[in-house]
């Protein structure tokens, strides 16, 4: 079991079109090293009945819980981590066939 929340960029604040990038991409866009918290919104908050990162994404694109109102989890998308026995707290990045820890 796994304490949550998932946070995904709000379309009509992402001036730098940074949905969907990669983090490097969305870094080079907005020319910075930290990801803009201010065009994300959160759009889960919770416990869900996953291992690691890896279930969460399996969990977040085929089979959406009823209080989850975000789209599929994909690229750019933040996941924080609250509570996990496998999985260290913090924020991570959905990257491109990975999660990547960072500042948020």
């Amino acid at each position: 079991m796994m304490k949550i929340k998932i946070f995904q960029i709000n379309t009509d604040r992402d001036n730098n079109r940074v949905v969907f990038m990669s983090l490097e991409a969305t870094k080079k866009f907005q020319h910075a090293d930290k990801i803009d918290r201010n065009i994300y919104d959160e759009v889960f908050s919770g416990s869900v009945d996953c291992r690691n990162l890896g279930d969460v994404f399996m969990v977040f694109n085929l089979y959406h819980p009823e209080v989850y109102r975000g789209r599929s989890l994909s690229v750019s998308d933040v996941v924080e981590v609250i509570e996990s026995e496998t999985t260290e707290p913090g924020y991570y990045f959905c990257d491109s066939f990975c999660f990547q820890k960072i500042e948020f």
